[in-house]
């Protein structure tokens, strides 16, 4: 599905209750990837320089580089000079500072950044890739009621409800601090083709009253399964 991405405005503000999502490029010719090179920090450097593969690399580098450059447009201040802190779970924010909340995901050649001033957010972006078992993945990561809905579902619609609901999992328990190692189990979501994105119930308990999720951070979660497994 193509969506149609706005420019941005020419100048950056946020009103109580707006979320702006940004579409990255990973991809970027040599000379603007050393310019963006310049924006990291010492420890973004030698993290990237931890990636085996250039490819992999550059994209790390592209990735921070453009968050520093949006986050230092909406507080007005140097890219370079901003500095990130981390929950135990890995979720960075922006250390001493209030009131702007963000989240990065990155996946391929493309990232999502969602900024808000509102609450925390949380953003995932997945590449499709054909060569996976979603039947195998449904069962292991999804909630009974969800394995269920998924396998009475076409064939051909299968892939698009993985994806729909593996993206929509991550991005609210990335919100909540912990990502997938929370469980996505935990979190029971609309993700049939066409059907509006929505949070059903939450550790069994729903609906949700006025669309707002409760809170799953310090909550016991299931062992981390890592990287999505695909």
């Amino acid at each position: 599905m193509n969506e149609v991405w706005l420019p941005p405005p020419p100048a950056l503000g946020l009103a109580q209750g707006d979320v702006h999502v940004w579409q990255i490029g990973l991809e970027r010719s040599p000379t603007e990837l050393a310019k963006l090179r310049g924006y990291l920090n010492e420890a973004e450097q030698v993290r990237a320089a931890r990636y085996y593969f250039e490819r992999d690399r550059n994209r790390f580098t592209v990735g921070r580089a453009i968050l520093r450059k949006i986050l230092g447009l909406y507080l007005d201040e140097d890219p370079a000079g901003l500095t990130f802190s981390y929950v135990p779970q890995g979720k960075p924010a922006l250390a001493g500072k209030t009131g702007l909340e963000f989240n990065l995901s990155n996946s391929h050649q493309a990232a999502l950044l969602a900024v808000t001033t509102s609450n925390p957010v949380g953003v995932d972006i997945e590449y499709q890739k054909d060569n996976i078992s979603m039947s195998d993945l449904v069962k292991r990561f999804f909630a009974p009621v969800e394995i269920e809905t998924f396998n009475n579902l076409p064939a051909a619609q299968q892939p698009e409800a993985f994806f729909n609901a593996w993206t929509r999992k991550e991005a609210y328990l990335k919100a909540c601090g912990g990502g997938i190692s929370i469980g996505l189990d935990r979190v029971v979501v609309t993700f049939v083709p066409g059907e509006a994105a929505r949070i059903v119930t939450i550790d069994g308990s729903g609906p949700l009253v006025g669309g707002r999720a409760q809170s799953l951070s310090g909550l016991p979660g299931r062992p981390c399964p890592g990287k999505p497994p695909f």
